[in-house]
This record gives structure tokens, sequence and C-alpha cells, in this order.
């Protein structure tokens, strides 16, 4: 009789590879980990649960900050996928082989869905309150009149954001009001390019260039 009979039994390491790249290696790599007691091996989980978890969530920093190509990522994804299967597969047969049970992946499968699709839209939350309170931040900075502290922080902002209209606005206003027609013109070259239904920053952006060109063709006088 195997060990694992002894325990709930466990599930076919076939499907945690399956899961890995339907899903992510760090909810498959969660599942892995708790696999190993159902086949009579419980000193591997605590450190392959440190270890998946470790590796998968450097995977996703590494993606998310743009330190490694998504092709690498995912062809690191793959192998630990094939890790999974591979650690556990001779264990797995020979429990089998002993006559021992396979439980249903439906239950592990069902949970490791609602914990990604929640983690996501945790993420997502994370992600739409950061960008409320840099808006806030920046707005407070132009109400202050700040400007130069806005003006490094809105560009900042909108070379990750491009479409952000409300900052580019407010740029454009700043570069105005500061008689920085180029710069004012740049920007709202590219608000129009980017909001195009905006009938506001077409004629807004005819003004500011018969403006430019009426001061590049006035007579100047000699110093």
């Amino acid at each position: 009789m195997s060990a694992a009979s002894e325990t709930k039994a466990p599930w076919n390491p076939s499907h945690i590879v399956i899961l890995a790249l339907v899903t992510t290696p760090l909810v498959a790599g969660v599942v892995h980990a708790l696999n190993f007691g159902r086949l009579g091996r419980p000193e591997r989980g605590p450190a392959e649960m440190a270890k998946n978890v470790g590796a998968s969530s450097l995977l996703v920093l590494t993606l998310w900050q743009g330190a490694l190509a998504p092709q690498l990522v995912g062809a690191l994804s793959l192998a630990l996928a094939g890790y999974y299967g591979l650690t556990q597969k001779e264990s797995f047969l020979r429990h089998r082989a002993d006559g021992g049970q396979v439980s249903s992946f439906v239950r592990p499968a069902a949970w490791s869905t609602i914990a990604m699709v929640g983690g996501a839209f945790a993420v997502l939350a994370f992600l739409v309150a950061a960008d409320i309170k840099t808006l806030v931040a920046l707005e407070e900075l132009y109400d202050a009149e700040r400007f130069v502290e806005f003006e490094a922080q809105a560009l900042d902002y909108l070379e990750a954001d491009p479409g952000q209209a409300s900052v580019r606005w407010d740029l454009i206003n700043l570069y105005v009001g500061s008689d920085r027609l180029p710069e004012a013109e740049d920007q709202l070259t590219e608000y129009v390019r980017l909001h195009p239904d905006d009938a506001r920053g077409t004629v807004f952006l005819e003004r500011i260039r018969r403006t430019t060109a009426r001061a590049d063709t006035a007579p100047r006088t000699a110093r």
C-alpha cells in the first residue's frame, strides 16, 4: 500500500501542468505544493510552496517591470509548469501502480480560477486607486501654482498614459500662460491626434498656430 493511500487521494500532476498553462504558475504552484502531502511526501510541501510562490512571483514582477522580454517570461512559465509535472510524476505513477485512487481536479481548478479572478480584480482596484491618487496630486500642484513640479510630473505621467486628457490640457494651459507657444503647440498636436472628436483641441491648435505665424512674420526692431 502506498503512503498516499493513507491520506487524501492525490491529484493528477498532468492536471496541475494544464492549470499552470491555463491560469498562472503561481496558482498552480500552490496546488503542486499541496499535492505532495497527498502523495505521501508532506515534508516537501513547505519547501515547494516557498519555491513555487517565490519563482512565480518573480516572473510576474519581471513581466510587470519589463525587465525580461514577454517571450522569455513565457518560456520560463512553461519550464515551471513542466517542473510541476516532472517532480510528481514518479510518485504518482507508483501510487497508481499500487492501486491508489485519484482525486477529482474540479475543486482545485474552481478555487484556482476564483483566486486568479479575485487577484486580477484586486490588482485592477489597486492600479485605479493609485492612478486617482496621482491625478489628485497633479491637480493640487497645478492649483497651488507649483508649475515647475507640475510640469515635470505631468510629463512623466503622460509618457506612461498619453491619453489622459485633463493632465495634458492643464499642461497646455501652463505653456500658453507662460508664453511657451511652441511647447503648447506640440502638446495640442498630440492632444488632437489622441482626441480627434474634441473640437476645442482643433480650434485651440489653429489659434496657437496663427499666433505663432504672426509672431514669426512680424517686423523685428534692430537692437
